[in-house]
């Protein structure tokens, strides 16, 4: 049997609460497909579908690496779409760009290619999904940027570990469910040094 698997870092209860919050007005726009507040999450890897046997290796692996970071703070900044606010295909939430962040993903894909898994090509662009486009509908645009640009989101929470997620397709959308997850057990550097 095969599993569909992704590794991600999940949101806080008060962060999703806050995204619902500030995005109220945007989730009334048609046309799009939005993902259920207690789903929204940070995908840092999609590995797709791969053999539930392996499923423990890539879970070591995830534990290794998180094992030799320390938790880091995240920050939200603000919502876009991919790949244009004039072309919509994804609705999102921005998140912090921050050196953490950027070598936790690194590390998990070198680990994971180790595994036989292949490297993503284009680079970590962080963000939280809101909601897919669906296909053929015709969001407007103009009115989507300007929800867009009032949605009020900010705050930040400290990411404390990293999830090996499986995604299970059902036809009212994708169910994820935690296989793995792995505490970020480094040392934090001290302050101003």
């Amino acid at each position: 049997m095969s599993l569909r698997l992704f590794v991600a870092i999940n949101l806080p209860e008060a962060v999703r609460e806050r995204i619902s919050a500030g995005t109220i007005e945007l989730r009334r726009l048609g046309g799009v497909r939005w993902v259920d507040p207690g789903a929204l999450h940070i995908t840092l890897k999609f590995i797709g579908s791969l053999a539930e046997g392996r499923a423990d290796e890539v879970a070591a692996s995830l534990r290794r690496v998180a094992s030799g970071h320390a938790p880091f703070d995240l920050g939200l900044c603000g919502v876009g779409t991919f790949p244009s606010l004039r072309r919509p295909r994804v609705v999102w939430v921005g998140v912090g760009p921050i050196p953490e962040l950027a070598c936790l993903h690194g590390e998990i894909e070198a680990a994971l290619e180790q595994l036989g898994i292949e490297r993503e090509e284009r680079g970590l662009s962080a963000h939280i999904t809101l909601g897919r486009v669906r296909r053929g509908s015709a969001v407007d645009a103009q009115r989507l940027e300007s929800l867009a640009r009032r949605a009020v989101i900010g705050g930040s929470w400290t990411v404390e570990s990293v999830e090996l997620m499986e995604s299970r397709l059902r036809p009212t959308g994708a169910v994820y469910e935690v296989r793995e997850s792995a505490s970020l057990a480094g040392c934090r550097a001290a302050a101003g040094g």
